[in-house]
């Protein structure tokens, strides 16, 4: 996976005779991502470091993860004052494998909690994404939100909190002990007044 240190001349002295060096997680397509600093000392093989808890979360905490897109029903951005306005998004679990201090690290990645930020001050915070509309389905089996106030406009968004797994050259899954948030793109929703028709 190639080397997971950087370091050049007159580098930085630390601890009682080391050197510090630039830490990297390197990806399978070849990019990598500075992750922190480690301190080598004469006698450290650095390529051989034990991976830590601490170091996978700083690396967990810099793999791009995808905002979620918060979906709304009825479609068209507009909705009804008083009416069950649906809210889902799609977030799906991935992995990643990394090189870490000379260790093979895989991630296994999930979205945990979403927060549904409604746009006239209210949040609700689930464990699920949601779902859209469906016939026949009772409203209490969806994410529904309803607006209070007529003739304005608000943003809607959802955030997602994403928890992982990591193990380290095919050893034991563990907890890498921490998440990553990731706030979604508000969205335009007008709050429209419902109007009575005579019908006849």
């Amino acid at each position: 996976m190639g080397p997971t240190f950087y370091g050049c001349g007159g580098q930085e002295e630390c601890g009682d005779d080391g050197l510090r060096f630039q830490e990297w997680a390197l990806s399978p397509d070849g990019s990598s991502d500075a992750i922190g600093e480690v301190c080598v000392e004469p006698g450290d093989d650095p390529v051989q470091q034990q991976v830590t808890q601490a170091a996978v979360l700083r690396a967990f905490q810099r793999i791009p993860v995808p905002a979620s897109e918060v979906v709304i029903q009825p479609p068209g951005g507009e909705t009804l004052v008083n009416l069950d306005t649906i809210f889902s998004t799609q977030a799906v679990g991935f992995t990643r494998t990394i090189g870490l201090l000379g260790h093979r690290v895989d991630l296994d990645i999930t979205p945990a909690e979403f927060r549904w930020v409604n746009g006239d001050g209210t949040v609700q915070v689930t464990d699920w994404a949601g779902k859209p509309w469906a016939k026949g389905t009772p409203l209490a089996e969806f994410i529904t939100h309803r607006y209070d106030d007529a003739d304005k406009s608000v943003q809607p968004r959802v955030d997602t909190t994403w928890t992982a797994e990591y193990r380290v050259d095919g050893g034991a899954w563990q907890d890498v002990g921490g998440t990553v948030t990731i706030s979604g793109d508000p969205v335009d929703l007008a709050v429209l007044s419902a109007e009575p028709h005579l019908a006849g």
